[in-house]
């Protein structure tokens, strides 16, 4: 949630998208899985494998 209000405050257009959002574009371009890995505080890597 944090991320996303970053986003609005330091945009005009800005937003952020789901895991899922990006899992389902992965797909679509061909790669295999996804993962998403935690990382320090309450960021994530979202991580594509063909």
């Amino acid at each position: 949630m944090m991320m996303s209000l970053n986003m609005l405050v330091e945009t005009s257009d800005g937003f952020d998208y789901t895991f899922a959002d990006y899992e389902a574009w992965a797909k679509a371009a061909g790669f295999s899985r996804t993962a998403l890995m935690p990382l320090a505080g309450p960021t994530s890597a979202a991580i594509a494998y063909k």
